[in-house]
């Protein structure tokens, strides 16, 4: 692309070293429709929250129940949509 980069690849195959904006490689993450992304930040919440030390201040712990509430909902809608559709 003639710009700078961190980071070169050679995918499997390939002749030359090329950034990944050059090979248009793109991360998982960047394909993943609405209700993927909703779950998978569903159980990154679960798993913070389970980690989290008995000491944690009560925001903390109450802003990631308002992050996991807001990720249930966009599944709720989400699948609501996906129903619509049948």
């Amino acid at each position: 692309t003639g710009r700078r980069c961190c980071t070169l690849l050679l995918p499997p195959g390939g002749t030359y070293f090329a950034s990944p904006q050059g090979w248009n490689v793109a991360y998982a993450s960047q394909r993943e429709s609405k209700l993927d992304r909703a779950l998978r930040a569903i159980d990154k919440l679960h798993r913070r929250l389970d980690g989290l030390p008995k000491f944690t201040r009560g925001q903390t712990r109450q802003r990631l129940r308002d992050r996991l509430r807001e990720a249930n909902g966009v599944i709720t809608r989400e699948e609501a949509r996906l129903v619509e559709m049948l």
